[in-house]
Parts: structure tokens; sequence; C-alpha cells
């Protein structure tokens, strides 16, 4: 490059000293040619960028690697390839090719001739594995071997032979792991490709890099350089299933995407259960892995067994049989593994009557616990018979029947009077008029703050109301929990006593606050009663809590820092306090048990607005069934519902202006949503792989914002609802009218 440009400056100066010379096209041409050869500089780069990148796509198909994510990469507004990541924690880089351009024709020129850029590429051959190839052919080293582009794992060693009655020979030795396949590598070297398949060590020529210069015609200017070639990745494909990348000679590689674990059921065939029979659920799975492992445990009163349809256990039926009582409670969990992930989700059974016999059963627990300020009890059963509820001698002074319909069929109503006292208990027996049939509940009622005891109620919550100076605890080994720091609550920590199967801590003075860290990573910790007064709650307070199973929220708490329960993956049942203003960031992540939440009406961020962190607040509850979102909320930020998988359905209030991205992703239960009509815009990847996703109806008249991606792989029948009149805004509003053919107006 440099020889030629002293030739011009030589040319250009005899040129000047003889005539007048216009040298303009010269210079313009030089520099056209070392912007051309800066730009396939650039393209040498990308493309072993993308020789590399085949290479871990051919590795990822002969290991049966997945794809988790993909997405594309743009410049100056425009997609020039894309990145993706593996479930083996690989990621790749793949450019676009991209042609350059012809220049104009000289006057009487012609055109020179194009560039060639060599095509790199992999085919597998008889003998299973992968080898390079260029320019549609193998690609060879000097004593034409194929090179590889893929290793082979070495076979184990042959067993030794028996002797004649000697000793067994011994096994042979494992053999060694195959080397990695090669990865080419290119490179421009005086405007010609060249190829290195031994790590840069020798490389071979392979053509000219540039087009050639056109050649004079009479009276004509030179032609214009040729085009360059372009990459060898023609594209790169998606669908539900797999990534598909096609080569520039056709090839096409396909790999399969990491499909979250997600388990169905169908219970269309539980509308009718007696008690000693039998019903089938089916269930489908849906998971990468090839083979899924189920399991089911029952309750005590159930029975159950997996009946899967073939091998890889993705589909069949529970099978489950009733004994001869039940409630409420009587239910069947269901555990999906693929090795790597474990889903879990419960069938709760909806029982009636044998009709030909008289029959009585407790439904809903036994056991009523009722506050120290009094109030009602509801007895629920199942039965065909009248009933009445028998109360004792001694508890008629503070126990009476509601005077509504007391011998209303399934319930019985109790007016439970204010408790000044100690906590007290009663049992109390329904049964039918003639006596024959009876069941018995325990009534159990708290006592004054001042003055109650603290005890365990058949059911495991606690009795008893703390102190405003109190913490009431349960721990799976009945033995005291220390909090990390106990300067956290404030007050001072005076004493901590476990009786009665109840942990008490008594602090100086009335706490107000369980501060950072405090209960964080007691693994033992399985109930927690907190006072009224309690004001905030600390970064961390109960992450990772993995026994913890229930607690609720004084309304007092109006404050909820990050990632309070984060990682408690067996509680199940939370109230919130109705004077909570943000749902923060993480705050039940991977809270993998909890199965419905209400968001209290004062609510009005579900994420933090002013936290960077990408956590939802209930990112990856993989049982949450149902979410009632308050009228009070304005934002819904992102990832606050991703990989939520068993939810089927969700209202947003009309008082949300703000839904952002990947909200729902993964929510592959979802079936319907409703989008309120003070929503104006929808982020990226909202909905995305959302596959049972079929039912939207958006209530706004004036489409929202929103994404490409807003809907990207949701439901195989999808329709979008909107307000009568508003259709053709919707089909001709940007990204919208992609679903043109979707879209229907309804009156709302």
């Amino acid at each position: 490059m440099k020889r030629l440009l002293l030739f011009a400056a030589i040319v250009c100066a005899a040129l000047f000293h003889s005539c007048e010379y216009d040298d303009s096209d010269l210079v313009n041409r030089m520099d056209n040619l070392e912007n051309r050869i800066k730009k396939l500089e650039e393209l040498c780069t990308q493309m072993n960028t993308n020789i590399s990148s085949l290479q871990t796509i051919v590795n990822a198909i002969q290991k049966n690697d997945h794809i988790s994510t993909i997405a594309p990469i743009t410049k100056d507004g425009k997609e020039i390839g894309y990145s993706i990541v593996f479930t083996s924690g690989k990621n790749i880089t793949i450019y676009h090719g991209e042609d350059g351009k012809d220049g104009t024709n000289g006057q009487n020129g012609q055109n020179g001739q194009d560039g060639h850029t060599p095509k790199i590429g992999v085919k597998q051959d008889s003998d299973g594995n992968y080898y390079w190839t260029i320019d549609g052919e193998w690609l060879t080293d000097d004593s034409g071997n194929k090179i590889k582009a893929n290793g082979t794992d070495g076979k184990d060693g042959d067993n030794g032979t028996n002797g004649n009655d000697g000793q067994n020979g011994e096994n042979g030795t494992d053999g060694k792991n195959g080397t990695d396949g090669i990865t080419p590598q290119l490179k421009i070297e005086n405007e010609y490709w060249y190829v290195s398949y031994d790590n840069g060590q020798t490389w071979k020529q392979l053509g000219k890099a540039t087009g050639e210069d056109g050649t004079n015609g009479k009276d004509g200017q030179d032609g214009a350089n040729g085009k360059d070639g372009d990459s060898f990745f023609q594209e790169v494909l998606e669908d539900e299933s797999n990534v598909y990348f096609v080569l520039a000679d056709g090839t096409i590689l396909t790999v399969a995407k990491k499909t979250e674990l997600a388990l169905y059921f169908d219970t269309s065939s539980l509308t009718e259960i007696t008690i000693n029979s039998e019903v089938k659920v089916d269930y489908t799975v849906v998971s990468s892995a090839e083979v899924v492992d189920m399991e089911v445990v029952p309750t005590a009163d159930l029975r159950a067994e997996v009946v899967a349809d073939d091998e890889s256990n993705k589909s069949g039926h529970i099978l489950i049989r009733t004994g001869s009582s039940y409630d409420a409670a009587s239910k069947v969990i269901v555990f999906a593994s693929d090795g790597e992930k474990v889903v879990m989700k419960s069938i709760s059974l909806q029982f009636v009557p044998d009709s030909e016999s008289a029959q009585l059963y407790v439904y809903n627990g036994a056991t009523k616990n009722v506050p120290a300020s009094g109030g009602t009890a509801t007895l629920s059963f199942l039965t065909n018979v009248e009933c009445e509820a028998v109360i004792p001698d001694e508890a008629s002074s503070w126990i009476s029947i509601e005077p509504t319909r007391a011998l209303e069929y399934k319930r019985i109503t109790l007016s439970i009077a204010q408790n000044t006292s100690d906590r007290r208990s009663a049992k109390v027996k329904v049964q039918s008029l003639d006596g024959t049939l009876s069941v018995e509940y325990t009534i159990s009622q708290a006592g004054t703050a001042s003055s109650s005891t603290p005890g365990v109620g058949d059911d495991g919550t606690i009795l008893g109301t703390p102190a405003d100076n109190e913490i009431f605890y349960t721990s799976s080994d009945g033995k005291i929990i220390e909090p990390h720091d106990p300067n956290v609550f404030g007050g001072v920590l005076v004493s901590n006593t476990y009786e009665n199967g109840v942990g008490v801590m008594v602090f100086d003075r009335a706490i107000t606050e369980v501060g950072q860290n405090a209960f964080s990573g007691k693994s033992k910790l399985t109930n927690i009663e907190l006072p009224d007064g309690i004001i905030s709650m600390g970064y961390h307070a109960f992450s990772r809590c993995t026994a913890l199973t229930r607690i609720v929220i004084p309304n007092s708490v109006t404050t909820m820092n990050m990632y309070v329960f984060s990682g408690c993956s067996k509680l199940g049942t939370v109230t919130l306090s109705e004077n909570l203003s943000i749902i923060d960031v993480g705050l039940f992540e991977n809270c993998t048990s909890l199965t419905h939440i209400t968001i209290p009406n004062n609510v009005t961020y579900i994420g933090n607005p002013n936290s960077t962190s990408n956590i939802g607040a209930f990112d990856g509850c993989s049982s949450l069934q149902s979410v009632i979102i308050g009228s009070g909320v304005k934002t819904i930020s992102w990832n606050s519902f991703k990989k939520c998988s068993s939810l089927t359905n969700i209202v947003i209030p009309d008082n949300v202006t703000l839904i952002s991205f990947s909200a729902f992703e993964n929510c592959t239960a979802l079936e319907s949503v409703v989008i309120g009509s003070g929503v104006k815009t929808i982020g990226a990847d909202v909905f995305r792989y959302c596959y049972a996703l079929n039912n939207i109806t958006c209530s706004r008249t004036t489409p929202p914002s929103i994404k490409p991606s807003t809907f990207s792989t949701i439901g195989s029948s999808p329709k979008i609802y909107v307000p009568a009149g508003s259709g053709e805004a919707y089909k001709a509003a940007q990204y919208w009218s992609d679903y043109a053919d979707i879209i229907e107006e309804k009156e709302m």
C-alpha cells in the first residue's frame, strides 16, 4: 500500500512539471481503495468471530446444549447481528453478511471483477462428525485430511479376557477425551485472503480480497471496483422450539431452545368426587429435557400415583384415590424435574357427598382462631343432612350462634365475644339433628396482648398476640433462633426463650422495625408473629428463610425494602399491610410455594422506580396462581412477574399507566390478560414466551405504545380485543399493525 502511494506521488510530481493535470480522480480512487481495505478488515474481524461462533454451535449440537436467550445487535439503528447465550453458559456473536456495492460504469470502460469472500461452513460427514468447508468443498490440510470442527470423546478400553482357569483380566483404561476441533482463522494481507488451520502458525492464500479495476475503453475512464463478497451466515431464524442457523451454502444447523420447565393439569375431571372413589387428572410437562422425573405426594387421606404415557414422562395422568374422609386440606402435591430445576404444583380436590347415605365431614379445617377483640368463626362442613352446632355449657357465655340461617347447608357461623383475659379455647361439635353424625371443631381465641400466653394451634399457627415489645416465632427443631443483630429492631433485646412450642423475643421498648438481614438465612424459622407498631422491614430481613411458611405483615408497616422474602421457598401464605406504598425489587423473588397474593390498593409501584436492579418483585414465583392488583398501582416494573409459570390470568387495573419490559415474560400458563384503559406504554418482551396466552383485552381506545417483541411467542390462536370503534386505529398503529388480522372490536 505504501508503494502504491509513493508511485502515485511520483507520477503527480512528473505531470505537474510537464503540464497542468487534474489528479483528483486518482486521489479519490486511492482514498476509495483505502476505505475498502478498512471495510474488508472489519469484515474479516466479524468473519473470524462468526467462525468461532459456528464451532460453538456445532459443539452445542453434539453435546445437546440449548439456547437460553437470543437478542439482536444494532449499530446506528440497524440490526447487524445477534448475541446468543447457551444454557451451558457459553455466549456467541453472529454478524450478518452484507454485500459491497458496485461502482458506476466508466465511459466506455468495463466494470472490475468482484472481490471474493471465502464462504466458511460446516458439514456432517458419514462418520457423524462435523468438518469445515470452504466454498462448499472440504477444507483440508497439506496432507489432504479434512479439518474437524468438533472434538470427539475417546472410547473406553476393552475388558481383559479370561485366562485358562485363571483369573479374569482387568478392565482396560478409559480412552482420553478427543481434542477440540480446529477453528480456522482468516486474515487479509496484500489485498488477498489467507486461511490458517494451525492457530496462525502457517497461512494459505485463498484469493483476491478486493475487486480489480476495470480496463480503459476508448477515450473512457477506468471502470469501478468490483463489489466485496458477503459473509457465510445467510440468516438466523427462530420459532418457539428452535433456532435455525442458515449458512451461505444453504446448510441449516438447528439448536433447540431452552424451554422453561412447566407443568399443566386438566382438572375438568374433578367436578364431582366422593369418598372411596378414584379420579384421573391428565398432566402435561413442557421441557427441553428428553426425559423428566415425576413424583406425587398426597395428604394422608388420599392415595396418588403417576401413570405416564411413555418413557419421557412428559404426559400422562395422576391417579387419585379418595378415602373415607376428607377436608379442604386434602390435596396432591406434584413435582416435575428436568434434572436442573423442579416445578411443584398442587391439585386441590372439591368433594361432594355421596347422596345414597347420610354423611358429615369437616371442610376447611377443624381449628378456628379468633383474635382477642372477638368476631365470628365459620364452621364449614360437607353433609347431606340437617345439622346443628352444640356449644358446651362452660363456653356459652362467650360463644353463640349467629342469627343468620343457623341451619344453613354446609356452614354455621359462630359469634365470638371479646376476650379481656388469657387465651381460651373450647370444643364445639356439629352434629346431625338425631345425633348419629358429628364432627368437632376447636375454637381458640387469643388473649389480650398484656396477658396472652402464646401457643401453637393444630394447624401450626401461633396462638396469642404479641405485645408491642414482643415477637413470637416457631422453629422446626424447637430451639431458640437468634437474630443476626439484636440491635436492628428499634429496641434492646432483653430475653429470648422457647416454651410451649413458641419462641418469645422480649425487647426493652416497643419495636418499630425488623432491620436489615435480621433473620436472613435462618433456615429453621417456620412461623413468626410481629406486633402492631412495626413500621419497616429492612433489606433481606427474611431472605433465604427456607422453612418459613406463613407471615402476616401488620398494617402499621409502610415500608418493605428489597429482597425481604427472597428465596423463602416454603412461604405459601402472605398477608400484606394495607398501608404499603411500594412492592419493592425482589421482595418475593423465588418464593416458589407462594400461590396467591393481593396487592393492597395503597400500593402505587410494583417494583421500585428508583432502583436499577432488574430483579422483579415476584420473579420466579413458579406456584403463583392468582394475583389481585390493587386499584392504586400506577407502574408494573420490569420482570415483576417473570417466570410465574402457574399464573393463568391477570387483570391490569385502569390506574396503571406503564407495564415495563418482561413484566410477565415466561408466564407459560397465562391464558388471558385484561389491560386497563389507563395503560399508555407496554414494554419489550412483556408477554414473551406466554405460550398459552390466546385472549388479550386492551381497554384503551387509543393504542398504547408497544415494542416488536411485546407479544412475542404467545398462544397458537390468539385474539386481541379492543374497544368498539378503535379497531382501525389499532390496526394502523406501529407494531400493532403486525397483529391486524387478530384484532377484533367489542363493547367494553
